[in-house]
């Protein structure tokens, strides 16, 4: 695996997770992350606008947000439960940035 299979991760990273790996999201951490302090600015200052995206405490259960950043990119999600099983929660992405 070189820097290049990190260009096109979705597809790289659903076929890993198939799998069973993840050495893939390592593999490309490594190579493209933020380093420590922008990542800690990142999540804070990203961590601050979910926060105020956020429902009241008691439609969380059923809808809430939140963020990751993996390698180079951010990516915001919202958070549901099943339909017929709500014990089962879905993260069903809405936005990402990526820093180039």
């Amino acid at each position: 695996m070189d820097q290049s299979d990190c260009r096109a991760p979705e597809q790289a990273f659903l076929s890993l997770a198939r799998t069973g790996e993840s050495n893939f999201v390592e593999f490309c951490e490594k190579i493209m992350a933020f380093n420590d302090l922008e990542r800690k600015r990142i999540e804070n200052t990203v961590g601050a606008f979910v926060e105020k995206l956020r429902p009241p405490p008691h439609i969380r259960p059923k809808l809430d947000f939140g963020f990751r950043v993996i390698g180079q990119s951010i990516e915001l999600f919202e958070i549901r439960p099943q339909w017929d099983q709500p014990k089962i929660r879905h993260e069903y992405p809405f936005a990402k940035s990526t820093f180039v």
